[in-house]
């Protein structure tokens, strides 16, 4: 078996010798860790700062119940299901993008009023979306604009001030994140959509950085992306959390869950049915609890 990277050829290797690791090792160019977690992070988060808490919110469409959780100071907290389970829309009302019809929402302990992305992102609120292309970034925009419209809104009064722009503040902006995440680009001066999956992730981190958001919500992260990128997003993840930030993972890749969350809560039929610290949690575990009243009717 034959390796390219880069368009250049790393090296072949004999199938019946080589591992799964060995390939990824040969096409990223470094070896790629397994698990993102720290050796010596508590086996629960409960006595350490809440910093983001969401109490009782449902939606009108039933697609969320009455779901409640707390995300603690220096952990990533990872939510699973099935497609539908109700991860998504929840995420959704809570960033405003979508109407709840019940529901308080709590930073650092204070109640925030949110209503709309404009509201959620005032309150340093952040949604890296599931689709990147279509609601993550500015199809026309190159990078330097992607990254520094937020920032851009955030301070600006909503009162016909957009569209007036600052270049030199745009270029700095974008440089200073291209630096901190590493976007391998020809110019922060390129196009969005010339970039690879990856790298594009990176600059719709970037904006939400450079908007000093407090509280990160990750909605499948690394769909569509490589192995080295998709590795380098959960060095990101857990680099905000160490700072202080709120880090909340939305993935259908039980797998990302285990090697990135601290603490993983399962959604079924829109409400939380298990939570699991990470020292507990495992593939089956998750899947069970995913489909307990799907196995009930079934039988």
């Amino acid at each position: 078996m034959s390796v390219l990277k880069d368009g250049a050829y790393v090296g072949t290797r004999d199938v019946k010798g080589v591992t799964a690791d060995d390939l990824v090792t040969m096409m990223v160019g470094r070896k790629i860790q397994n698990t993102y977690q720290h050796e010596d992070a508590p086996d629960t988060y409960e006595n350490t700062e809440v910093i983001f808490e969401v109490r009782n919110l449902s939606r009108k469409d039933q697609k969320v119940k009455n779901v409640s959780f707390k995300l603690h100071k220096g952990e990533i907290l990872g939510f699973s299901g099935l497609v539908g389970s109700g991860r998504s829309e929840m995420m959704n009302a809570i960033f405003g993008s979508e109407p709840r019809s019940a529901g308080d929402i709590f930073i650092h302990g204070k109640q925030v009023k949110i209503n709309s992305p404009y509201s959620a992102i005032k309150n340093g609120l952040a949604m890296v979306t599931e689709n990147r292309r279509e609601t993550g970034f500015f199809y026309n925009f190159d990078i330097k604009q992607n990254i520094s419209i937020l920032p851009f809104i955030k301070t600006s009064k909503g009162k016909g001030t957009i569209g007036l722009t600052n270049n030199k503040f745009e270029k700095e902006c974008a440089e200073e994140q291209k630096k901190n995440l590493n976007i391998k680009c020809a110019s922060v001066d390129q196009n969005i959509t010339e970039l690879s999956g990856g790298n594009q992730q990176k600059v719709i981190l970037g904006k939400w950085l450079a908007a000093d958001s407090q509280i990160i919500i990750f909605d499948e992260p690394t769909k569509g992306i490589d192995i080295g990128s998709k590795s380098e997003i959960y060095t990101l993840m857990r680099k905000l959390a160490d700072e202080g930030k709120g880090v909340l993972v939305v993935s259908s890749e039980l797998p990302e869950l285990l090697a990135v969350c601290d603490t993983i809560a399962v959604f079924r039929e829109g409400k939380i049915v298990q939570t699991f610290p990470h020292k507990d949690a495992t593939e089956e575990k998750i899947i069970m609890a995913s489909t307990a009243d799907l196995k009930e009717r079934t039988n």
